[in-house]
């Protein structure tokens, strides 16, 4: 995570997703306390158009309804050209009590935000900084602890986003010892990123509550799922 994508189109639909599955909004019982593990690259990467999709925050009819007081704070950071992780942190944008991390380290949390550049890599020849690796996710599989990974899609000509997070539900179903299948959401806005969110047994039936009801809102223009297998 760079400081620079913060308040990008991709920050809104992050959060997004992780107010709903925390209970923010819309509000709901129980609150689900969350951890967030940045994996913070203070070195810019990628091309320099990276973290500049701010437009759509000219766009309130299209994006604010989807989470009124989100887009409203995402648009002051902006505005004021506050773009920081620190700025997050204070922001009051999840629960209170939410716990931060710039490195990986286990959380006392009932779901645990995992946020690199790029997201899962399942080849051990791919060591990044940019990445989360599948040995190191299993270190966070826990019985009462849900984990949400940052998922960036790749370009190979015929490989469909939908043959991608069909692939990853499938291969972290093989490689890690999971309960629950893993639910992958796509979010389409610009350019395309997936959310995988690996339900702990304790929290699958809140967790798939929530995800229903994200996709039944007004964020439903916004993000699409896989099915389970």
């Amino acid at each position: 995570m760079q400081d620079r994508f913060v308040g990008d189109i991709g920050d809104f639909g992050k959060y997004g997703l992780l107010r709903a599955l925390t209970g923010i909004h819309p509000e709901a019982e129980p609150r689900l306390s969350l951890g967030v593990v940045w994996y913070h690259n203070e070195q810019e990467t990628g091309s320099p158009g990276d973290g500049q999709r701010t437009s759509y925050l000219c766009k309130p009819d299209e994006y604010e309804d989807c989470d009124p007081a989100l887009f409203r704070l995402l648009y002051r950071i902006v505005d004021d050209d506050r773009r920081s992780l620190d700025t997050i942190e204070q922001s009051g944008v999840l629960n209170q009590d939410t716990v931060f991390s710039r490195r990986l380290a286990r959380l006392p949390s009932a779901i645990i935000f995992l946020d690199p550049d790029k997201g899962l890599a399942f080849s051990p020849e791919q060591r990044s900084k940019e990445h989360v690796y599948v040995p190191d996710l299993a270190s966070q599989i826990a019985p009462s602890q849900t984990v949400v990974i940052y998922q960036s899609f790749g370009r190979q000509p015929g490989d469909t986003h939908d043959k991608q997070m069909a692939r990853w539900r499938d291969d972290l179903q093989r490689q890690l010892p999971l309960r629950e299948a893993p639910r992958v959401l796509r979010f389409r806005p610009w350019h395309p990123r997936a959310f995988i969110v690996l339900p702990s047994a304790a929290h699958a039936a809140t967790i798939d509550a929530r995800l229903d009801t994200l996709l039944e809102s007004p964020w439903r223009r916004h993000f699409t799922r896989i099915q389970p297998s």
